[in-house]
């Protein structure tokens, strides 16, 4: 196969490059903003930017505990105040839910507002306002605990939390106010206090299940434009945390041109996100004869029972679950898509419907993953690796890592925490120094410590205690995980499961379950677990939950001084490898490549060694999982190589030797042959800049040593007018060629040719 390149004794290059410029999100005011608290756009038909947003505008609220500053005290029967950092983190939780709903995310706090007066409810003390009224409610519902479930709904049956009994602890007219026109949460407060006022799952007062979802419905208010947070912290066992969130007055007027809103929203949505009770409202709408059909993508029907349809909270809304909660898979490996189609809604007397589909995804995995190309077997000079760019991609990580036996022990001892992700609550230590006083039983198997899981309180939902060994293992054919396990106080439908994740911890799938009993073990058991062998690379991690509802666990705050939990301890793989970690490099947004040398390995590369290179991009300010490794085994190089070798050891993109990636009119085997570089369009001109000596036309350019390339020139240009000309070549590897000019002719065209062998 040819590659030719003409020249002219007069010619003009011209060369372009495609323009940098910054990328952009579809949500605004850009990733990792974490002091934005309103002006949220984001795109949820693009699986990314939903991932982004989580990451950055969801969890900015997260960790609001630690800045919350509440300066009351129920003893001292002081309402207290909350710091603006923390009263942010509530916004920016509302605005996120607008922003995913399709709403303008634009709610402001204006807690100097003036409370409702005038209306159903309880005007508030002259000069109060609405922080004061919202912070007054929540103190009240905090101080007055006695009177509700801790699973949600009021204990005695019969009062009503946003109208209670005036003989109520802490009550006045500007608390009334507040619990009055707010919406009102027990045992949440903060971003949680929102996200319960979204699920309407496990509402606090408003009981286990809210099926007219009165709450979400205010926050997604088309009127909505301003709201103020009154927030308890929980400060004993003795008063349940509490949030007002004052969300009637000072309404916008009615929108002329309205749009559905939906929950969970169209496009794509978190698991964590999706609620029992799904709802569609539309100001106006008449939902009364309207009926629902939810379908899983591919035909499946879900089941469903309408749980409301015309309670006059905000706007109009039918509210729905499925029969069976089981229907909708969990998405933590694949997206679910479910297909939505409400019919029968009357708008201004007129029967319509409304379709859309909602995509169920895990944010911790991605369905596309940056894949290294390159050459598998580079010389020990090193080669250059390409990969694919990630939608929303901040910047890239490039490991480079060999397999090394996994020979190692991981017990508790404090040396070893480079090697553990810690994913507890931070109220109890990961790694425990336990002796039980009753029996003086030392809950550590080796050292002294052991790795310690167990609930931080009583609170529902109970958190998921995890810890992860940050080790990438490599199972060989009888691949097992070895530990040492002794468990605590732990109810019967209190879990302890064995996980793996083959996608970098994108997702986890359970290989072992062991369950709570009640009664503590009387030592430690040795545990071995058959790890899977149908995946190239794993990881490992240990999580404690509850997968029940139900109530009641044994818990670090209520049961202090006695074995809670289970502790784990000597965790070893057996028949194993596992990643060595060489280097790990910074890799710039805008780069879609990566240079393997001896500076990734700590010292020269080896002939003969398995290298795994890897990379992961960072969405939202959150490192997602690497993609797939790409195995290399570096070889004593035998000589210049061909173009083939060139090609895949540098530039892995181009493509064959007659095609030409950029563009320049300068075939990749020609640019090989004459050392340019295939990726830069400017070098074209290197190659042909013709001169005229002694009445000659003549091209000379630097070839690679021992390379071999062909020149041909032509008066006419024509098909079949070419002649060869001879091309000399020096031993500094210049090569020239030229031809005399004729005297009858006024023009003269050249080239070079090669071929590929």
């Amino acid at each position: 196969m040819d590659s030719t390149l003409t020249t002219f004794p007069k010619f003009t290059v011209l060369a372009c490059a495609a323009l940098m410029m910054p990328q952009t999100y579809a949500w605004s005011p850009g990733a990792g903003n974490e002091s934005a608290a309103s002006g949220f756009e984001v795109d949820t038909h693009s699986r990314n930017d939903v991932i982004s947003f989580w990451n950055s505008v969801y969890h900015a609220s997260e960790g609001y505990q630690s800045h919350v500053d509440w300066t009351g005290s129920i003893n001292g029967n002081d309402i207290g105040s909350t710091s603006t950092a923390f009263r942010n983190d509530v916004l920016r939780r509302i605005n996120y839910y607008r922003a995913m709903a399709g709403m303008k995310a634009d709610i402001v706090l204006n807690g100097n507002g003036q409370p409702v007066s005038g209306g159903s409810g309880p005007d508030a003390d002259p000069g109060s306002n609405k922080e004061a009224a919202a912070q007054a409610a929540a103190f009240m519902l905090s101080a007055n605990t006695e009177e509700f479930w801790g699973s949600g709904g009021v204990a005695n049956g019969t009062a009503n939390p946003h109208n209670p009994p005036e003989a109520w602890i802490a009550d006045s007219d500007t608390a009334r106010n507040g619990a009055y026109y707010s919406n009102i949460a027990i045992g949440h407060y903060g971003p949680d206090a929102i996200d319960a006022y979204i699920s309407e799952d496990a509402q606090g007062a408003g009981g286990a299940e809210n099926s007219d979802v009165g709450h979400r419905r205010y926050i997604f208010h088309s009127r909505l434009q301003e709201v103020a947070t009154g927030d308890v912290v929980p400060t004993d066992d003795s008063h349940f945390p509490a949030n007002a969130l004052y969300v009637l007055g000072n309404w916008l007027p009615a929108t002329n041109s309205p749009s559905y809103v939906s929950w969970p929203n169209a496009g794509f949505i978190p698991e964590a996100l999706v609620p029992r009770l799904w709802s569609l409202s539309f100001p106006g709408a008449d939902f009364s004869n309207a009926a629902v059909t939810m379908e899983i993508a591919g035909g499946q029907t879900i089941s469903t029972t309408i749980t409301s349809r015309s309670e006059p909270y905000a706007d109009n809304t039918i509210v729905w679950k499925a029969v069976d909660a089981s229907s909708i898979p969990s998405a933590q490996h694949e997206d679910v898509t479910i297909h939505l189609s409400i019919s029968n809604i009357l708008i201004n007397g007129s029967a319509t419907s409304h379709s859309y589909s909602v995509t169920i995804i895990n944010p911790e995995r991605l369905d596309d993953y940056p894949t290294l190309s390159g050459n598998t077997s580079p010389p020990l000079t090193g080669a250059n690796y390409v990969f694919n760019e990630i939608e929303h991609a901040e910047e890239y990580e490039f490991d480079v890592s060999a397999i090394s036996p996994a020979s190692w022990v991981e017990g508790a001892e404090d040396s070893s925490s480079d090697h553990i992700v810690d994913q507890t609550s931070s109220n109890y230590s990961l790694r425990a120094r336990f002796t039980w006083n009753y029996n003086q039983s030392q809950f550590w198997r080796s050292g002294s410590k052991a790795f310690h899981l167990a609930f931080p309180n009583n609170n529902f939902p109970f958190t998921t205690e995890i810890f992860t060994l940050d080790h990438t293992v490599v199972p060989e054919n009888s691949a097992a995980l070895s530990f040492h396990l002794r468990r605590g106080y732990m109810t019967p439908e209190t879990k302890l499961e064995v996980q793996y994740s083959a996608d970098g911890g994108g997702s986890w799938s359970t290989i072992k379950t062991y369950a709570g009993n009640n009664t503590p073990d009387s030592g430690f058991s040795h545990k071995i677990v058959a790890l899977p062998t149908s995946h190239d690379e794993i990881m490992i991690r240990f999580m404690m939950h509850r997968p029940t509802s139900t109530t009641g666990v044994f818990n670090i705050v209520d049961h202090a001084g006695y074995p809670i939990g289970v502790y784990i301890d000597d965790v070893e793989f057996l028949d194993c490898g596992w990643l060595e970690r060489l280097s790990l490099t910074h890799v710039p947004k805008y780069s879609n490549g990566v240079s393997f040398s001896s500076e990734f390995t700590g010292g020269s590369i080896e002939a003969g060694k398995t290298y795994l290179l890897r990379i992961r991009p960072k969405i939202g300010k959150v490192w997602m999982p690497f993609g797939d490794s790409l195995e290399v085994v570096p070889v004593e190089s035998s000589g210049p190589g061909n173009y083939l070798e060139w090609a895949q050891t540098n530039y892995p993109l181009i493509g064959s030797f007659n095609e030409d990636y950029d563009k320049d009119g300068l075939p990749n085997g020609l640019e090989y042959l004459l050392k340019l570089n295939p990726l830069d369009a400017n070098d074209a001109e290197l190659a042909l800049s013709p001169a005229i000596n002694g009445g000659r036309l003549e091209i000379s350019h630097p070839v690679i040593s021992g390379g071999s390339i062909e020149a041909e020139y032509s008066l006419t240009l024509e098909e079949g007018s070419w002649q060869p000309v001879t091309v000399t070549i020096s031993a500094d590897s210049i090569a020239t060629a030229s031809v005399e000019l004729s005297g009858s002719s006024d023009r003269c065209f050249i080239r070079w040719k090669a071929t590929e062998l």
